[in-house]
């Protein structure tokens, strides 16, 4: 009987045991992630957070700037511009203060997935193509970055009255293989 007991109690066990593995293995995740090797910052990142910092100083005397990395192809930005040309367009002395997460693909067709994948309810898309001329900071950055103008260049805004002004703005931006998401007000 004692036999027969403990025999029922192994099988049990070995029946758990096969399920509870069989729930956590792994599964295949199909959303593609940012690209970048363990342990290190994506040196393609790295870089163009430096000429994006740059960029945005050509444009507004910069207050803020802080690189929080998230993991080695992602990093949230924050930063506050001020004196900037948008401010003056719109006739205020206000400081523009942005939060930002900026991350790197392993191919443009991965960060368009991503974005395509995005809820964009209260978006609009506002630009699908790179114009030198009228370029955002981060387009520019990208260009300087990578060394060529970028073949994608999608541009989504969305906020109050779609204006800087009416918090929060909010974009997203696919450059490539680098996308945005950033949230902007004014303080």
């Amino acid at each position: 009987m004692k036999l027969q007991v403990v025999s029922i109690l192994a099988i049990i066990s070995l029946i758990a045991a096969v399920f509870v593995a069989g729930c956590a293995s792994p599964t295949s995740n199909t959303s593609p992630t940012p690209s970048g090797a363990a342990g290190q910052h994506n040196a393609f990142l790295q870089k163009y957070l430096t000429t994006y910092q740059d960029v945005s100083k050509q444009n507004a005397t910069i207050n803020v700037w802080k690189v929080t990395w998230v993991n080695n192809s992602a990093a949230n930005l924050q930063f506050a511009l001020g004196n900037t040309s948008e401010n003056s367009s719109e006739g205020t002395n206000a400081n523009v203060s942005t939060n930002a997460s900026i991350m790197h693909f392993a191919s443009v067709q991965d960060a368009t997935s991503y974005v395509n994948g995005l809820n964009k309810t209260g978006y609009d898309l506002v630009s699908s193509s790179y114009d030198a001329s009228n370029a955002t900071d981060i387009a520019s950055a990208y260009a300087q970055t990578a060394g060529h103008a970028p073949t994608i260049d999608k541009v989504y805004e969305g906020g109050a009255n779609e204006s800087v002004s009416s918090a929060p703005y909010r974009t997203i931006e696919q450059v490539d293989d680098l996308v945005a998401i950033y949230a902007i007000t004014l303080t």
